[in-house]
């Protein structure tokens, strides 16, 4: 890692303490190791006075998400006020509809108070305060053995944060009806099935859903129930009430109270549609199913093919 990466961030956090804001540029020349740096602060001017702005923002702005409805307010807001740089100290009341069976609550209204401000006053920082930036990051970044010994110089790598403080839990519920293809020949027309499942879990990321649950299937022409348990992940396309998804569920079929067969591995991949509360998917399942009887000793893997219904209790 070069040090004037190092360097930047002590810098930024050394003038972050003060009444000015700065901006840091770099340049590399071609072929060459050396970076070449410059170092422009601004004075930023805040206005005493509070403003305060409301915005409804259109569904093109809410595709977006909460944070982009919020972003547009604020930009409305500057752009009101002599077209300021910043809003300083932003608060944000956010209202929202009731929603109903067949969509989720939708933002109606955004409003936003702060105190506009801009940059002004644009100078070039003194060669003391750079100098000690440097030394300051120098010190800080990395420890070198003065003696030569082979001692190794000690690396502070960032860790990644991921904020999760927008996860909620959520629950699922599909019906399921299609037909099944036998992998042997002894069903000459396979046959067909239908069921439900329910899946709890917890949306840890506005487009990711993580979960386990439990199903059950019908198979008319055996007359005899799965239960798959299973664990799940969902990954939605688009960041709102209407989006496709793609679904994939991995787990174990039993069938209880049946001496013949025994269930085994599954797995049911579904692309679907998501709309409000409700979802549409088509969805393959494979099956694994060990059969076991005076006439056979086998492990049969079926093929299912199925039209899911869902609803986000």
């Amino acid at each position: 890692m070069k040090l004037s990466t190092l360097y930047t961030g002590a810098l930024l956090l050394f003038l972050s303490s003060c009444t000015t804001a700065g901006m840091v540029k770099t340049a590399s020349t071609l072929k060459t190791k050396a970076d070449i740096h410059s170092l422009t602060i601004a004075d930023l001017e805040v206005s005493p006075e509070r403003v305060t702005h409301t915005i409804h923002p259109s569904d093109e702005i809410l595709r977006g998400g909460e944070e982009n409805a919020k972003r547009a307010a604020e930009a409305e807001v500057l752009a009101a006020h002599n077209n300021a740089d910043v809003l300083v100290d932003a608060q944000y009341v956010i209202t929202k509809d009731n929603g109903s069976l067949f969509k989720r609550p939708k933002i109606t209204s955004i409003t936003v108070t702060g105190h506009p401000a801009h940059y002004k006053n644009y100078h070039s920082v003194p060669a003391s305060v750079w100098d000690n930036a440097v030394a300051a990051a120098t010190a800080v970044g990395q420890s070198i053995n003065p003696t030569g010994s082979g001692e190794a110089k000690k690396v502070f790598i960032p860790t990644p944060k991921f904020n999760f403080s927008g996860a909620k839990f959520e629950g699922y519920f599909n019906a399921f009806g299609g037909y099944m293809v036998p992998e042997h020949d002894d069903i000459d027309d396979g046959c067909y099935f239908a069921g439900g499942s329910l899946t709890l879990g917890c949306r840890i990321l506005p487009q990711l859903f993580i979960g386990a649950g439990a199903a059950g299937k019908y198979v008319f022409h055996s007359e005899f129930v799965y239960v798959p348990v299973y664990g799940n992940i969902r990954f939605y396309t688009h960041n709102g009430s209407i989006s496709p998804f793609i679904d994939a569920k991995v787990g174990h079929s039993f069938v209880p109270g049946d001496k013949m067969y025994k269930g085994g591995f599954f797995a049911s991949p579904t692309i679907g549609y998501a709309f409000g509360r409700f979802e549409i998917g088509i969805q393959y399942t494979f099956q694994k199913c060990r059969i076991e009887s005076y006439q056979m000793n086998r492990t049969s893997k079926e093929h299912n093919l199925a039209l899911s219904l869902g609803l986000r209790l």
